[in-house]
């Protein structure tokens, strides 16, 4: 606790010798641009969705309507998901070079979709989500790869993973309650304010629906900006 207060007065004491950051880290200042980022989402007949993600916790703010409050969604994976995930190896991945540049492929086969099992759900936090990030952006990289099957997530455990469905991530950052209330604004667009490693996310491409013909955040959403 001590060394926390003592960074907090660092921190506070850098911050403020110079006026540009004095001026940007001031609570006031961050309050009223994000009030005029909604203000112009509104008016262009878009609205604003904005992530936090936190070490416990991680929700998705969207504001349909600058004049009523937000509507706050608690973003949530599945247990056994969130308990076992870990960080893929280097060597996971074999870069091939070609004619038109290089192409990354996994070493790993594809696995089959699992079955739908309904299992207990737990906050999504920053560390999960980086490693959710990181494996889905390395296979669906693959030119191979096939969003009817499954993707593996490697485990903590050295040289062990777990199959698991496509939508995964899509599920945790766009549930189900929050796509709905993003068709039911009928909007232009949704203004993305991502964090942490949603940076690297390009939203319209998340899978979020393997039956059938696959379905993915540009064919149920809004243009994403």
């Amino acid at each position: 606790e001590a060394a926390q207060k003592e960074y907090a007065e660092a921190w506070r004491e850098i911050a403020n010798a110079a006026p540009l950051t004095r001026v940007l880290t001031a609570p006031a200042f961050a309050e009223n641009a994000l009030a005029q980022v909604r203000k112009e989402a509104h008016n262009s007949g878009g609205v604003l969705l904005t992530y936090m993600l936190g070490r416990d916790e991680s929700f998705a703010v969207l504001c349909t309507d600058a004049a009523l409050p937000p509507q706050v969604f608690r973003l949530s994976v599945a247990k056994p998901v969130a308990q076992d995930i870990g960080d893929p190896p280097p060597a996971d991945l074999v870069a091939r070079a070609g004619f038109r540049g290089v192409v990354v492929k996994s070493n790993a086969k594809q696995p089959d979709r699992p079955a739908n099992t309904s299992a207990e759900t737990v906050s999504l936090t920053d560390a999960v989500a980086a490693r959710l990030v990181n494996q889905y952006l390395r296979q669906v990289a693959d030119p191979q790869f096939n969003p009817t099957r499954g993707i593996n997530l490697v485990s903590r455990n050295p040289g062990q993973s777990r199959a698991a469905a496509p939508e995964v991530l899509g599920d945790a950052v766009l549930p189900p309650a929050l796509r709905e209330k993003l068709r039911d604004a009928n909007a232009k667009r949704v203004v993305l304010i991502p964090d942490g490693a949603l940076h690297k996310i390009p939203f319209e491409c998340l899978l979020l629906s393997a039956a059938g013909d696959p379905k993915y955040a540009i064919d149920e959403l809004p243009p994403v900006s």
